[in-house]
């Protein structure tokens, strides 16, 4: 396909998953007409640590995750209900499940929301910082601070901030910016990025991928890191079977913007060049 063609054919598609992406933030953001009244609870709840993996799963609220010398782990939710009358907020308030499972090493806490539109769950943990750590968001930021091993992020619609991180890394982000601050990576990094801006700083290791598909991606490298083994769109393209992201390859750091810029360390590539 000429590349006229391919880039016209690239902003239809990513236009029309932006509208579909904030057609979704609407719906959960707007619930009724008119003025609304909250209902909250704060819950705190102290667990034994898994020995594997800690999953969490939040449809709807913020996420702060924190890393500490620990054996167990601490969790304070906070939950949030909106009715236009105060009967309503507190029944959709009681409806709100926060459950804990914990099997074959890993531990679940899950939130169940029976009226999405209608109430939130903004959780706090604090946990053992080499446990591994497996995240689905919907709606709302992510912090995680102070974690070693493997860690897999995915949500669709919210930041995700992720400072002073050891081991590998998975972020998934549909609509809003990537952060990542003072990383290590040991093996494989992943960062995929539908609408939002991706910033790394630290270093990305020699396996890995970072794709931003409406948003720029700026690289804050170590002293030293080879040029040669960063490879470009055009050239993953070339080496990869190419779709959401190819898989890593072996000795390189595969970085592609399909509609904004690449910077490192001041050094700006424009698309298509």
């Amino acid at each position: 396909m000429p590349e006229k063609k391919r880039r016209l054919l690239l902003i239809g598609l990513f236009s029309l998953e932006a509208l579909i992406l904030f057609l979704i933030f609407l719906c959960l953001r707007v619930g009724s007409p008119g003025p609304l009244i909250e209902a909250s609870s704060t819950h705190t709840l102290t667990l034994p640590a898994p020995t594997a993996r800690l999953r969490i799963i939040n449809p709807r609220g913020e996420l702060v995750v924190r890393g500490q010398e620990t054996d167990h782990v601490e969790l304070r939710a906070t939950k949030r209900a909106f009715g236009r009358a105060l009967e309503e907020a507190n029944r959709l308030l009681e409806a709100i499940d926060l459950s804990e499972l914990n099997q074959d090493g890993e531990l679940t806490l899950q939130v169940d929301l029976p009226q999405p539109a209608g109430g939130l769950v903004d959780l706090e943990v604090v946990l053992p910082s080499k446990l591994e750590l497996m995240i689905q968001t919907g709606l709302g930021d992510v912090l995680i601070e102070d974690m070693e091993g493997h860690a897999r992020v995915c949500s669709q619609i919210g930041s995700i901030a992720i400072r002073r991180f050891s081991g590998d890394l998975s972020v998934e982000a549909g609509l809003g910016e990537v952060q990542i601050q003072d990383a290590t990576i040991l093996a494989e990094l992943t960062v995929w990025a539908g609408m939002g801006d991706v910033e790394f700083a630290g270093s990305p290791g020699l396996n890995g991928r970072i794709r931003a598909k409406m948003g720029d991606i700026t690289l804050h490298l170590p002293e030293g890191f080879p040029p040669e083994v960063t490879l470009w769109g055009e050239d993953w393209e070339k080496e990869a079977s190419f779709g959401d992201g190819p898989d890593p390859i072996q000795g390189c750091l595969a970085i592609w913007a399909d509609m904004g810029k690449v910077s490192i360390k001041g050094l700006e590539v424009e698309v298509g060049d």
